[in-house]
């Protein structure tokens, strides 16, 4: 699994926030800048063009959206789609992400700490009382492999939002989203890989291999792959950053 990461200065959106637990999230003062659909697709058309260099492909590959609106990989010319390979992208103040998958289905989701109060009912909304309290448990058992985040120890923000990535990971790579209910994807912790950690995540009797990663000082992200039968787990993830991009109302420029 590779997953590229990309920072953006301006081309946000004021106010909007991402939804997080069925709660609009917004920065101090509610003026979270999200970046607009300019900056997103700037990002993803870098993130496809270095994911095709890296997966040595001979024919330029980009990033569209499918029938069901889910982003889709397809050839540049010919706009047949990319055979055995997935792409997920997510957003949040100021970051970008893709992440691609070849052999499974991919998802991705990243927060920023502070976008959102993380009271009881979003806690409710997200998880049960049992699985919410294990959770916790095994997250902060492995908070060493989070970085700069577990620098102090994790908080209750972090793990929150350590798990509603998780579990919105898996649904996007669903294809669902937030149109299906996330205590119904059930995660558990497996434990440290390099400088992240990794789980498990079950959905309808599909299993998703998950691997959390912190992209940028302050963002949690994890992405989710599908773990096909007959076929080995993808384990490990490859992240990619790259020079920030300014965004203005026109233009999308290398900073």
């Amino acid at each position: 699994m590779w997953v590229y990461a990309c920072a953006v200065r301006g081309g946000g959106v004021h106010g909007g926030g991402a939804v997080v637990g069925g709660h609009s999230t917004r920065g101090e003062g509610g003026r979270a800048l999200r970046p607009d659909a300019a900056a997103r697709r700037a990002v993803q058309a870098r993130a496809a063009s270095l994911w095709s260099n890296h997966d040595h492909r001979t024919e330029a590959v980009r990033i569209v959206r499918g029938p069901s609106g889910r982003p889709a990989l397809t050839l540049a010319r010919s706009g047949e789609p990319v055979a055995n390979a997935d792409v997920s992208c997510s957003a949040c103040p100021g970051l970008v992400v893709a992440a691609f998958a070849e052999g499974a289905r991919v998802g991705v989701d990243v927060e920023r700490a502070g976008d959102v109060a993380i009271d009881e009912t979003l806690v409710e909304h997200t998880t049960d009382a049992r699985e919410w309290a294990e959770l916790r448990s095994e997250l902060l058992a492995t908070g060493a492999g989070f970085g700069d985040l577990a620098v102090g120890g994790l908080t209750h923000e972090h793990v929150y939002l350590l798990a509603w990535t998780a579990k919105e990971s898996v649904l996007k790579g669903e294809g669902l989203g937030l149109a299906a209910e996330p205590r119904d994807v059930r995660v558990r912790v497996l434990g440290p890989a390099g400088s992240s950690a990794r789980g498990l995540g079950v959905f309808r009797g599909r299993s998703w291999s998950l691997q959390w990663f912190v992209p940028a000082p302050g963002v949690v992200g994890c992405a989710a792959t599908s773990v096909e039968a007959g076929v080995a787990p993808i384990i490990g993830l490859e992240m990619a950053t790259q020079p920030a991009i300014t965004a203005s109302t026109t233009t999308t420029r290398t900073a």
